[in-house]
């Protein structure tokens, strides 16, 4: 889903679908704009302007967990990728669950750091 899920009405809906079309383990691709990133709101037909926990309720234990998050990674905008700090701030990328770096960085640092893109990938759980 290449800048698709920011266009969707009901996101939730969308997921619960894919979840029912993969097959166990299958994955999904999900890029969209982070909303620190002017293209998400210059773009009128956009819905929805997301973060990195945008799909924790489909992803957490306590709640839905249809999907794992296997990877999240936000490019940011020049300033930031020239100074290092994306290859800080995505160091555990690939374990979402603990980089608390994504979350404090949206609280605090987003808009001096601003992002750019963000890409997921969820596996559905296998029940």
């Amino acid at each position: 889903m290449n800048h698709v899920i920011e266009h969707v009405i009901n996101i939730p809906n969308v997921l619960v679908e894919l979840n029912r079309i993969l097959k166990p383990n299958g994955k999904i691709w999900i890029t969209t704009p982070h909303y620190t990133d002017v293209n998400s709101y210059t773009d009128c037909t956009h819905i929805y302007h997301l973060t990195s926990q945008s799909f924790n309720r489909f992803t957490q234990p306590s709640l839905e967990n249809i999907f794992t998050q296997e990877f999240c990674y936000i490019w940011l905008k020049s300033f930031g990728r020239r100074c290092g700090y994306e290859n800080f701030l995505n160091n555990n990328c690939e374990r979402p669950e603990i980089n608390k770096r994504l979350v404090k960085w949206e609280k605090f640092k987003s808009h001096l750091f601003r992002g750019d893109e963000m890409r997921f990938v969820l596996r559905k759980n296998k029940y």
